[in-house]
């Protein structure tokens, strides 16, 4: 039998109910992003490596999923291996254009900046 607040979040309206749901995610985002941690994150997507286990050492599920959508986006990477990754991390990820406005929001990753990083030594083999 479902709890008071989720009867009352179901008869809120559609809205609401969005807002709460996105408002979940708030807390996802790391505490503190210093270049260190946004050189992990690089080290990461250059390696090709997308088991979910690894990515989820470097954040939350939303928070890599986010990311691995970010990379899908690109010509340089696997699009549907990384929408696979984005979804195991998050489910939903790849298909809720929310969730993925709230991480571009959000995030501390500056989407030019990094995919740039990772282009630049992807290329040169630096990983």
């Amino acid at each position: 039998m479902p709890n008071a607040t989720a009867k009352a979040q179901n008869k809120a309206p559609q809205s609401v109910r969005r807002l709460v749901t996105l408002a979940a995610f708030e807390h996802e985002f790391p505490q503190s992003f210093r270049r260190q941690d946004e050189e992990r994150l690089v080290d990461l997507c250059v390696s090709g490596n997308t088991d979910p286990s690894a990515w989820r050492q470097c954040g939350s599920g939303f928070f890599m999923g986010g990311l691995a959508v970010l990379l899908a986006s690109s010509r340089h990477f696997d699009r549907e291996k990384y929408l696979d990754l984005a979804d195991a991390l998050q489910v939903g990820m790849s298909t809720n254009l929310r969730l993925v406005q709230l991480w571009l929001d959000k995030s501390p990753v500056r989407p030019s900046r990094f995919m740039n990083m990772v282009k630049t030594r992807k290329r040169l083999g630096i990983a």
